[in-house]
């Protein structure tokens, strides 16, 4: 690469997606079929013409009614050992059963501040729906 090429490179056009991708960062451009495709490797040709960005971060959703998994067991900031049964869907968000008694929690709250499992607390997943850019 000539000198020329990084100068490029380090203050040019994708300077943040190059320095992002130097980092570590999950960095990628559109391909042919207009999908997003990680860059493997960076040549100085390869993107003259193309959109590339930095892979944005997935983000959760709290489940809508339809989507919370009745029957799954719920756990609360991180104590896997004081475990919920969720029982059904309430005005308010989830009805889950534990320590002898019935509570009402919102959709936001089991987002922020639990997980559930469908295993039998093998594997616990956050309480809500990945969305991917």
């Amino acid at each position: 690469m000539k000198l020329s090429q990084a100068k490029i490179l380090l203050t040019g056009k994708y300077s943040t997606e190059f320095k992002a991708w130097v980092d570590g960062k999950d960095v990628q451009f559109k391909n042919r079929a207009g999908e997003w495709e990680s860059i493997k490797y960076w040549n100085f040709q390869d993107f003259p013409n193309t959109e590339v960005r930095i892979k944005p971060e997935a983000k959760l959703r709290p489940w809508t009614a339809d989507e919370v998994p009745v029957g799954a067991q719920i756990a609360w900031n991180k104590r896997y050992s004081e475990r919920s049964l969720i029982i059904g869907i309430a005005i308010e968000g989830i009805q889950h059963f534990g320590y002898s008694k019935c509570t009402n929690q919102s959709l936001r709250d089991c987002l922020e501040n639990a997980e559930h499992s469908t295993d039998n607390g093998k594997t616990w997943k956050p309480c809500g729906v990945l969305i991917n850019d």
